[in-house]
Protein backbone atom coordinates (compact mmCIF):
# COMPACT_ATOMS: atom_id res chain seq x y z
CA UNK A 1 0.00 0.00 0.00
CA UNK A 2 1.25 3.91 -1.12
CA UNK A 3 1.63 5.91 1.66
CA UNK A 4 1.40 9.08 -0.78
CA UNK A 5 2.62 9.86 -3.76
CA UNK A 6 5.13 12.65 -4.47
CA UNK A 7 5.41 14.82 -8.09
CA UNK A 8 8.85 17.06 -8.78
CA UNK A 9 8.89 19.42 -11.71
CA UNK A 10 12.16 21.13 -12.30
CA UNK A 11 13.81 23.30 -14.82
CA UNK A 12 17.42 25.44 -14.80
CA UNK A 13 19.37 27.67 -17.50
CA UNK A 14 22.62 27.49 -17.16
CA UNK A 15 26.05 29.69 -19.19
CA UNK A 16 29.07 29.00 -18.63
CA UNK A 17 32.47 30.75 -18.84
CA UNK A 18 35.89 29.45 -19.69
CA UNK A 19 38.31 31.87 -17.80
CA UNK A 20 41.05 30.00 -18.95
CA UNK A 21 42.39 26.56 -19.98
CA UNK A 22 41.93 25.02 -16.14
CA UNK A 23 39.24 27.99 -14.76
CA UNK A 24 35.29 27.52 -15.43
CA UNK A 25 32.96 29.56 -13.85
CA UNK A 26 28.66 28.48 -14.38
CA UNK A 27 25.58 30.34 -13.49
CA UNK A 28 22.58 28.45 -12.97
CA UNK A 29 19.31 29.57 -12.36
CA UNK A 30 16.72 26.23 -11.17
CA UNK A 31 13.51 26.12 -10.70
CA UNK A 32 11.45 22.99 -8.31
CA UNK A 33 8.53 22.50 -7.39
CA UNK A 34 7.44 19.49 -5.56
CA UNK A 35 3.73 18.18 -4.39
CA UNK A 36 2.25 15.34 -2.52
CA UNK A 37 -0.76 13.73 -3.15
CA UNK A 38 -2.93 11.04 -1.72
CA UNK A 39 -1.70 10.98 1.92
CA UNK A 40 -2.90 8.05 3.59
CA UNK A 41 -0.29 8.84 6.55
CA UNK A 42 0.17 11.66 9.20
CA UNK A 43 1.72 14.65 6.94
CA UNK A 44 4.39 14.70 9.72
CA UNK A 45 5.89 11.27 8.93
CA UNK A 46 6.15 11.88 4.94
CA UNK A 47 10.14 12.40 5.06
CA UNK A 48 11.54 15.68 4.36
CA UNK A 49 13.22 15.55 0.86
CA UNK A 50 9.45 14.07 -0.59
CA UNK A 51 7.73 17.66 1.62
CA UNK A 52 5.73 20.07 -0.96
CA UNK A 53 8.24 23.07 -1.65
CA UNK A 54 9.00 25.71 -4.31
CA UNK A 55 12.70 26.81 -4.94
CA UNK A 56 13.95 29.52 -6.92
CA UNK A 57 17.57 29.67 -6.39
CA UNK A 58 20.27 31.44 -8.31
CA UNK A 59 23.99 29.48 -8.07
CA UNK A 60 27.12 30.38 -9.24
CA UNK A 61 29.53 27.35 -9.47
CA UNK A 62 33.50 27.88 -9.77
CA UNK A 63 35.84 24.89 -11.44
CA UNK A 64 39.24 24.82 -11.49
CA UNK A 65 40.55 21.23 -13.02
CA UNK A 66 44.19 20.91 -13.47
CA UNK A 67 44.50 17.11 -13.56
CA UNK A 68 46.38 15.26 -15.97
CA UNK A 69 43.46 13.52 -17.09
CA UNK A 70 39.90 14.18 -16.50
CA UNK A 71 38.58 10.55 -17.59
CA UNK A 72 41.41 8.82 -15.55
CA UNK A 73 43.77 11.10 -13.66
CA UNK A 74 46.88 10.04 -11.92
CA UNK A 75 48.14 13.65 -10.92
CA UNK A 76 46.52 17.47 -10.17
CA UNK A 77 43.66 19.03 -8.12
CA UNK A 78 39.75 19.38 -9.05
CA UNK A 79 38.56 22.16 -7.17
CA UNK A 80 34.54 23.61 -6.84
CA UNK A 81 33.22 26.45 -5.39
CA UNK A 82 29.52 26.21 -5.12
CA UNK A 83 27.38 29.54 -4.04
CA UNK A 84 23.78 29.71 -4.22
CA UNK A 85 20.89 32.08 -2.90
CA UNK A 86 16.96 31.06 -2.78
CA UNK A 87 15.32 34.19 -2.67
CA UNK A 88 11.40 34.88 -2.63
CA UNK A 89 11.67 37.38 -5.52
CA UNK A 90 13.16 34.09 -7.74
CA UNK A 91 9.62 31.64 -6.62
CA UNK A 92 11.07 30.50 -3.65
CA UNK A 93 8.61 29.83 -0.43
CA UNK A 94 11.68 30.52 1.63
CA UNK A 95 15.24 32.35 1.59
CA UNK A 96 18.25 30.80 1.93
CA UNK A 97 22.13 30.80 0.79
CA UNK A 98 24.26 27.53 0.18
CA UNK A 99 27.70 26.67 -0.32
CA UNK A 100 29.47 23.70 -0.88
CA UNK A 101 33.33 23.68 -0.86
CA UNK A 102 35.12 20.52 -2.75
CA UNK A 103 38.25 19.19 -3.24
CA UNK A 104 39.97 16.61 -4.74
CA UNK A 105 43.45 15.77 -5.14
CA UNK A 106 45.68 13.03 -7.63
CA UNK A 107 49.06 12.09 -6.15
CA UNK A 108 51.10 9.18 -8.31
CA UNK A 109 52.28 6.52 -6.18
CA UNK A 110 53.15 3.88 -8.76
CA UNK A 111 53.04 2.87 -12.56
CA UNK A 112 48.96 2.87 -13.00
CA UNK A 113 48.66 3.50 -9.58
CA UNK A 114 47.09 6.86 -7.87
CA UNK A 115 46.38 8.50 -4.43
CA UNK A 116 43.14 10.42 -4.24
CA UNK A 117 42.41 12.68 -1.35
CA UNK A 118 38.95 14.39 -0.99
CA UNK A 119 37.59 17.37 1.28
CA UNK A 120 33.94 18.38 1.00
CA UNK A 121 32.74 21.76 2.70
CA UNK A 122 28.85 23.54 2.41
CA UNK A 123 26.50 24.67 4.74
CA UNK A 124 22.45 26.05 4.11
CA UNK A 125 21.22 28.62 5.95
CA UNK A 126 18.36 30.70 6.27
CA UNK A 127 18.54 34.16 4.97
CA UNK A 128 17.67 37.33 7.18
Amino acid sequence: MRTFTSKREESSAQLTQKLSKANTVRYLFTYRHASVNDVKISPLLVPLLSQPVRVGILAMVFIQDRRDDPLNAHRGIYNTLDLGLAYRGFGSQIDFTKFLGRNATYHPIRKNWCLRGTCNSGGCSPST
